[in-house]
């Protein structure tokens, strides 16, 4: 039975932009081999497929979905122990580094392959956190217009906008508004 473990890893700042590159690249290249097949389909009608691009290619993911950007490719694979080895709580991976792993338990059996996975779910835990705080002023203010209104509409029984009033030509020579407010502005 295969088990899969997600541990958390601290990187220092030159391995986490290594980190970045090396993802930049890998999709670049899951990009190209996409445009390879799409262009190999339209100008002639043939399928290049997972063996030729490999024979051209030393590492490529065989896959035919659409083209992904870096909002959407997060993670490669290493799938053998040739790229990478574990050293106590590190992972040491070629060309990238040493990845210090928060162990929350402890690793079991043969480790097969490692992949490397971009969390931004902190990033979006905030923004979700950001627009229900705004949502929650827009409510509290909607709420506080209405209070308030419903409150005047409560105490006086009638409440005009004066604007209102005049965009309807009511508003001739005071008179109408006297009838309305009263002698001294309240309403009658």
């Amino acid at each position: 039975m295969r088990k899969t473990f997600q541990y958390r890893a601290e990187l220092s700042p030159s391995t986490e932009k290594r980190l970045n590159d090396w993802l930049s690249l890998c999709r670049d290249l899951y990009n190209a081999c996409i445009e390879q097949r799409r262009d190999a389909w339209e100008r002639c009608g043939k399928r290049v497929d997972w063996v030729k691009q490999s024979s051209e290619l030393v590492v490529l993911k065989a896959e035919f979905p659409q083209y992904k950007g870096s909002d959407r490719y997060d993670s490669f694979t290493f799938p053998d122990t040739q790229w990478w080895s574990l050293d106590g709580r590190n992972v040491v991976i070629k060309k990238i580094g040493r990845l210090k792993l928060q162990l929350s338990r402890p690793i079991e059996g043969n480790i097969k392959t490692v992949t490397v996975k971009r969390s931004v779910s902190n990033r979006k835990k905030a923004q979700l956190a950001v627009a229900k705080c705004h949502e929650k002023i827009t409510n509290q203010r909607k709420d506080f217009i209405t209070e308030t209104a419903r409150q005047y509409v409560h105490d006086y029984g009638l409440v005009m906008d004066r604007d209102i009033l005049a965009a309807k030509n009511i508003l001739r020579a005071g008179q109408v508004l006297q009838a309305i407010t009263g002698p001294l502005g309240a309403v009658a």
